[in-house]
């Protein structure tokens, strides 16, 4: 099915897990999770979108790397990296 979230028609995908008594439904809207229900073991947790925003200026500054930070490599890449 679907549901509305933000204004915007999201198709509801399900994963059930039957090992782990795990029911998952997402609503997913052009690739972004808007909202996610989830039981297991008794347990429901709901998170919801509270706000979206598309098509907005996002300032050059923000892809900038900061200054004195520093990638190194572990051996752990090589799994994935070929």
């Amino acid at each position: 099915g679907t549901e509305a979230v933000l204004q915007k028609r999201c198709p509801i995908y399900g994963l059930k897990l039957e090992d782990q008594n795990a029911d998952i439904n997402y609503r997913i809207w052009e690739g972004i999770t808007l909202k996610s229900v989830t039981t297991m073991g008794g347990i429901k947790v709901t998170m919801t979108a509270k706000k979206l925003r598309v098509n907005v200026e996002i300032p050059e500054e923000k892809f900038e790397v900061p200054d004195g930070f520093s990638i190194r490599k572990t051996e752990a890449d090589s799994m994935f990296v070929q």
